[in-house]
């Protein structure tokens, strides 16, 4: 449990640092809380765009910094009009490093659409450093899927770990970390890893069988498969946790997966860019090298009323 706000604050720049996409926060004071966020994101630095809900006011900024940020967020859209998981859809949009802070989670966690909001938003949030804050009270019980992608009380569990590692592995311990923007990492953390960075690009058709197999012995399920093009582990995973507590299909429970790869494309092609002839691919025994498909540009289709279709060549310009 942390005990004072020094520690409370310490916890949270660490989780920034490192992308993490979810974190929950039991408090009994949610006003007193979003201020010391705010005011730690703000010291010496630009702050990222700062959003919160709750079901009173619906989406609204924090601070006069965010203002245009919830503008270009609603679109057309009323404030007030957004609920627990329209903001959730809503936050999507939010801006490169941006947070929501989401007032009274536990009274909204157990709704369908909102934890599929919670899921989507923690795999698109992962690429740009953004973070989703759920507010609960103290004593509030977590879902058993947030568990163990929440930032919490954790800090005694850890270090109860290392112990148990340290004493088993007889002081040969090897670390391996994973990170969704490396580019926040600082150099000096970065070069203590000297075993070779690698960059894992969303699974291959092949890779995706395997993780398919996996995922259906683990938790039960059979049948035809859905369209799983540029799904991720995760994805696959879901999907089959899905299918298996609600009792539906795959493909059925292919219908609430949104992939990160269309969600987040932009981002995700960000990352593929940016490690390019930089790190060692997980796939291949070869330095990741990432070459963007170029678009198929094909004839104009003309059809008259009532008559045949017709293909017409490109243009000049076209071409």
């Amino acid at each position: 449990m942390i005990r004072s706000m020094e520690e409370f604050v310490s916890v949270f720049h660490a989780a920034r640092c490192v992308s993490t996409p979810l974190v929950a926060i039991r408090t009994a004071d949610p006003a007193s809380t979003t201020y010391f966020l705010t005011d730690a994101l703000r010291q010496g630095r630009q702050p990222p765009p700062l959003l919160g809900w709750d079901v009173i006011r619906g989406l609204y900024a924090i601070g006069n910094d965010s203002g245009e940020e919830l503008a270009r967020v609603l679109g057309d859209r009323e404030a007030a009009t957004a609920g627990p998981a329209d903001a959730l859809s809503l936050a999507q949009q939010l801006g490169e490093n941006g947070l929501l802070l989401y007032s009274n989670a536990r009274r909204f966690w157990d709704e369908r659409g909102v934890m599929q909001g919670i899921w989507n938003l923690r795999d698109s949030f992962k690429a740009t450093g953004r973070m989703l804050v759920l507010l609960a009270v103290p004593g509030a019980t977590l879902p058993m899927e947030f568990e163990s992608s929440l930032v919490g009380a954790s800090t005694e569990r850890l270090r109860t770990a290392l112990k148990i590692i340290d004493a088993v592995s007889q002081d040969r311990m090897l670390f391996i970390a994973t990170c969704n923007s490396i580019a926040s990492l600082p150099p000096e953390l970065r070069r203590r890893f000297t075993l070779g960075t690698f960059f894992f690009d969303p699974p291959t058709e092949e890779e995706r069988e395997i993780i398919w197999q996996i995922c259906f012995k683990r938790y039960g399920v059979t049948g035809d498969l859905p369209n799983g093009e540029g799904w991720t582990g995760a994805e696959i995973k879901e999907c089959c946790r899905k299918a298996h507590r609600l009792g539906m299909t795959l493909v059925q429970a292919a219908k609430y997966i949104v992939p990160v790869s269309r969600s987040a494309a932009e981002q995700v092609k960000a990352l593929r860019q940016m490690a390019s002839g930089k790190f060692i691919s997980a796939s291949t025994p070869r330095i990741y090298q990432y070459r963007e498909t170029a678009p198929v540009h094909r004839g104009r289709v003309m059809r008259e009323l009532d008559g045949p279709l017709t293909v017409m060549p490109r243009s000049n310009s076209e071409a």
